[in-house]
């Protein structure tokens, strides 16, 4: 189907109205709702490995290609990672993790390894309160 879409940033602000873009509705792969507490509950050198087989699975839904394609360390936006898509992981990540990230993390954090290590310290740093 061919439509326009308009993206809004973290504040609900428009950034970007697209004309004639071809829209079809996914649902990621590979989310679990439970992956927080499963990586909560490995030893801290473990999850890592977890994270990581996680978000190769992701990115392959994402990006309609064989895991086998993506390695830990390679670039996102060597796999052909745009913006729209970026959107898509940002979205099954919060799903999963319970997180509240930015789409900007994920091009800050460009390789899987890189994301698991910053979404890894952000799970296990407290959660702020205001006061």
């Amino acid at each position: 189907m061919i439509g326009d879409l308009t993206l809004f940033d973290d504040h609900g602000q428009a950034i970007a109205e697209l004309d004639g873009v071809r829209l079809h509705a996914t649902t990621p792969q590979s989310v679990s709702p439970d992956l927080r507490r499963r990586l909560l509950d490995l030893p801290a050198d473990e999850r890592p490995r977890l994270l990581e087989q996680h978000l190769v699975g992701l990115l392959a839904g994402v990006l309609r290609i064989d895991p086998e394609r993506i390695g830990v360390d390679g670039e996102f936006a060597d796999l052909g990672l745009d913006s729209i898509m970026v959107v898509e992981l940002r979205d099954a990540l919060r799903a999963g993790l319970g997180l509240q990230i930015a789409a900007a993390l994920v091009w800050q954090h460009p390789s899987v390894r890189a994301l698991a290590a910053c979404l890894l310290a952000r799970l296990a740093a407290p959660e702020r309160t205001s006061t």
